[in-house]
């Protein structure tokens, strides 16, 4: 039930400043999610080379890993059998 002394005009005068800054906050949402796919569809990565680019070199860490493939019966390898 509506009040008996609504006044249409105030109330359009109170609510236009809230409903222009919400349409901006709308508007920039959209403009930053467009800016964000179009980030994701780029085929440059974040530094700004191009594909195709020679890899990033990494210092060596004393690490070697096993080189071939190992199987269940090989010389230390332990399965785990849960």
């Amino acid at each position: 039930m509506a009040p008996p002394d609504t006044n249409l005009e105030k109330q359009k005068r109170r609510h236009k400043f809230p409903l222009v800054v919400m349409g901006v906050v709308v508007l920039l949402v959209g403009v930053m999610m467009l800016y964000w796919l179009a980030g994701l569809f780029n085929p440059e990565d974040e530094t700004g080379s191009e594909e195709g680019s020679a890899p990033i070199e990494l210092p060596d860490a004393g690490v070697s890993a096993p080189q071939g493939t190992l199987e269940p019966g090989d010389p230390g390898v332990e399965v785990q059998t849960d």
